[in-house]
Parts: C-alpha cells; sequence; structure tokens
C-alpha cells in the first residue's frame, strides 16, 4: 500500500467510474489496433529490420491513436535509421535496467544520443514494446500526474533513468489499484475532468 497515493486513486477511480462503455470500448480498441501492428516493430528479435516509413508512421496520431504530440518529430528523429535502430536496441534491452537505458539515451546533462529522441517519444515506444510494464511519461501524463498529486519526489540532480524510474513505479501502482492497464491510465490524463 502507498498512501501518498490514495488521493490520486480515488480521483482517478472516479474519473475512469463516469467512463461509459463505448468509450472504454473505443480505448480498448485503440490499444489492441495499435500494439499489433507497432508492437512487432519494436520488438527486441526484429527492430533491425525498422524503416524510416514503419517509424514515421507510428508517430502519426492517425496511426497510433493516442500520442498527438510525436508527429513534431516525425522527420528529425527518423532521418538516419541505422542510428534510430541502435537507439531503440537499447531502449528494448530488458538485460539492462530502465535507469541504465535512460541514462544512456537520455543523459541528464548533456544531449541524448538522437536529436529529439526524448521521453514524449521513448516511452510510447516502451509501452508499445512492453505494454504491461512501463508507462508514459510525457508533459500531459506529467502534468495528470501534478494534478492528483501523484508525482513522485524526484532529486533535482536525478538522472532521466532515476527520474523515470521513480515515475514509472507511481505508474504502475496507480494502474494496478484501479484495476486498467497503462495504455487507459495514460488515456485519463487527457480528460479535462481530471483538472480544476
Amino acid at each position: 500500500m502507498r498512501p501518498e497515493l490514495d488521493h490520486a486513486v480515488q480521483r482517478l477511480r472516479n474519473l475512469w467510474q463516469n467512463i461509459d462503455a463505448m468509450e472504454r470500448q473505443r480505448i480498448a480498441d485503440a490499444k489492441c489496433d495499435v500494439l499489433t501492428e507497432f508492437g512487432r516493430y519494436f520488438h527486441p528479435e526484429t527492430l533491425h529490420v525498422l524503416t524510416k516509413e514503419q517509424f514515421r508512421h507510428f508517430l502519426h496520431i492517425k496511426h497510433n491513436r493516442h500520442w498527438r504530440s510525436l508527429e513534431r518529430t516525425r522527420l528529425v528523429v527518423s532521418d538516419h535509421i541505422g542510428k534510430l535502430r541502435n537507439a531503440l536496441s537499447l531502449l528494448v534491452d530488458e538485460n539492462k535496467s530502465i535507469k541504465e537505458r535512460f541514462d544512456r539515451l537520455m543523459p541528464h546533462d548533456r544531449p541524448g544520443q538522437i536529436r529529439y529522441l526524448n521521453r514524449g517519444v521513448l516511452t510510447p515506444i516502451l509501452q508499445v514494446a512492453y505494454p504491461d510494464k512501463y508507462g508514459v511519461w510525457n508533459t500531459i501524463s506529467e502534468h495528470g500526474m501534478k494534478a492528483v498529486s501523484a508525482w513522485p519526489t524526484i532529486p533535482l540532480k536525478a538522472s532521466s533513468g532515476d527520474r523515470y524510474y521513480q515515475i514509472n513505479e507511481n505508474l504502475q501502482y496507480l494502474a494496478r489499484e484501479l484495476g486498467i492497464d497503462l495504455w487507459t491510465l495514460d488515456v485519463l490524463w487527457t480528460k479535462k475532468a481530471l483538472y480544476p
């Protein structure tokens, strides 16, 4: 139990209970479609054949069905497909800790391996690759977590890996307590009713 997150759980539960069955089905269908289409692109065993077109396809809201802001990085991030594949191979390598992967891809004190390949792009890919394990850390989820007092206390000098580890721990806890998956939790952060 994490009593510091009880308030967040209650607010999110109230929000989820007010979402009707039709919208819940739309959320579930979008998740199923996206994981079916893109899960194979970001799987460690097939990532070496990822093409620019497939990656750009994922970044488009029409295809990822959820993350509108990814489209802004569409052209820049996929310019060098070999470099991109190497970075994403590190991202989905479960033989390394998530802290190590993030610290290598997004060092806190200097530019990352690939310009614009940041938390807002990396964590949706992680979620698609490992939907039961990783939540999304972007501006929307950060605002949502802060709105319900679920944002962890993170030391100012914490590395990006330490930051994501703590954020993901809270996201996993919230999803478990609510009885929903991490994709659905990420959808809840977009609901206007969550914000005063």
